[in-house]
């Protein structure tokens, strides 16, 4: 790959643009989608929706990160890879300002805040498209794994902040200044981003032209992809979002409605599971080469498994214990939920090459949104039905146990033949 110096000023290091990029995660990923699921206790009182009302809502957001991770790719060509990237940051920051402005008072409350949600998770998803293909533009081939490792690690850095200022903001302001305080943070991001990063991309049509060089029709991919291998990585996709993503989505309400948790005890969990996460997914990447990616995704699915299984066993133990088992489930989920995502793309590449891999990788994308957007959706539903959200981790535990066994018939990267007819190459990255 030639230096990027075209596609970036010369007064801009890549080492600079790849810590913008990952702060541009950690604010649309980790403020944009999660923060939500910190604050729906104190939302829901005081805007006075139900359960189910969160359910759709989260739905709808997951829905809108769908339609723009399909949308975004094609977006991206014609206006300008680094001008979605920006213009994804600055919705995010105007939506996480407007939803600090919700209010009781009006009415379609609930409305705005679903379109708000719908906005953010599209505008999570239209930032990282254009910012895959963007490094290879901006940041030398041989630094590519270290650097794209660090972008997707940036949402555990927003989860971590997420529970370093909700509790006091929660004591001191309410929920609304949590949202305005992380809208003005985005804001102020994007106008550093703007005046230090002016001009990158500036190469022009690179990607289009890129996107332009089909080696394979259409037909031929699709049956290349759809293979018994290809059908297991999509439905693994789509098991990995049924699982982290309600778990997510509704571990703090679960804390504070379900076992009585206050703000404080509840969200420090966040800042527990972001915190394991900035490791958790070098870690677990470093196993994979050395003892292969099949293995490393078993125990990734492992501490996934036990993750879910904890909230279910607190109903009848001591608030102590139950607490520090809770922290042994934060610990779990860190290390497995950033690790997922890194490890099903490695494996992934491990098989399949050039246009094969993008688009099982694609539609691995749309089979994790809807995974996502069916646990969502039926956890709220599911708590409005029952009073409860035990049932929902009972899915999620099953969905976790099935990702279990899924890994246990993968095939070792290690022992066969590229799909593309060339062998693996050793210890693929999980970057």
């Amino acid at each position: 790959m030639d230096r990027p110096a075209a596609a970036i000023p010369a007064s801009r290091s890549p080492l600079e643009v790849t810590l913008f990029f990952t702060a541009f995660v950690a604010v649309t990923y980790g403020f944009g989608i999660y923060l939500f699921a910190a604050l729906v206790p104190d939302m829901r009182q005081s805007l006075g929706f139900d359960y189910a009302t969160v359910g759709l809502a989260t739905g709808i957001a997951q829905a809108g990160f769908l339609v723009a991770s399909l949308a975004s790719g094609l977006l991206a060509p014609v206006i300008g890879p680094a001008r979605l990237i920006f213009a994804s940051v600055s919705l995010t920051g105007g939506g996480l300002l407007l939803m600090g402005r919700l209010s009781s008072d009006r009415l379609g409350g609930a409305a705005e805040m679903t379109a708000l949600l719908a906005l953010m998770g599209a505008a999570a998803a239209s930032v990282w498209v254009p910012m895959v293909g963007m490094c290879q533009q901006v940041i030398p081939a041989r630094h590519h794994g270290k650097a794209l490792g660090l972008m997707s690690s940036g949402t555990s850095y927003g989860v971590f902040i997420n529970g370093l200022i909700v509790p006091p903001l929660l004591a001191s302001h309410g929920w609304p200044s949590a949202w305005l305080a992380t809208g003005a943070l985005t804001l102020v991001l994007l106008l550093a981003a703007l005046w230090r990063l002016r001009g990158l991309g500036s190469s022009g049509n690179a990607m289009a032209k890129t996107a332009n060089r089909m080696t394979l029709p259409l037909r031929q991919r699709l049956r290349l992809v759809l293979r018994p291998l290809g059908l297991l990585m999509i439905a693994t996709m789509f098991l990995n979002g049924l699982s982290c993503m309600p778990f997510q989505t509704y571990l703090v309400p679960m804390l504070r409605e379900d076992f009585g948790w206050n703000a404080g005890d509840a969200t420090r969990l966040w800042s527990l599971i972001g915190g394991i996460g900035m490791v958790g997914g070098f870690a677990l990447g470093w196993l994979a080469d050395r003892i292969s990616i099949k293995w490393a995704m078993l125990i990734t699915y492992l501490l996934l498994s036990l993750a879910a299984a904890i909230p279910l066993s607190l109903a009848h133990l001591p608030a102590a214990a139950a607490s520090r088992l809770m922290d042994l489930a934060g610990l779990s989920f860190g290390l497995a939920f950033y690790a997922i995502f890194g490890l099903v793309p490695a494996y992934i590449s491990a098989w399949f090459r050039g246009d094969a891999a993008t688009l099982l990788f694609g539609l691995g994308n749309i089979a994790l949104g809807l995974g996502g957007l069916l646990g969502n959706f039926g956890g709220g539903y599911v708590k409005a039905l029952t009073g409860s959200f035990a049932p929902l981790y009972g899915l999620v535990l099953a969905a976790a146990a099935l990702q279990v066994l899924l890994a246990l018939v993968t095939p070792n990267e290690r022992r066969q033949v590229l799909l593309a007819g060339q062998r693996p190459s050793p210890s693929p990255s999980c970057g």
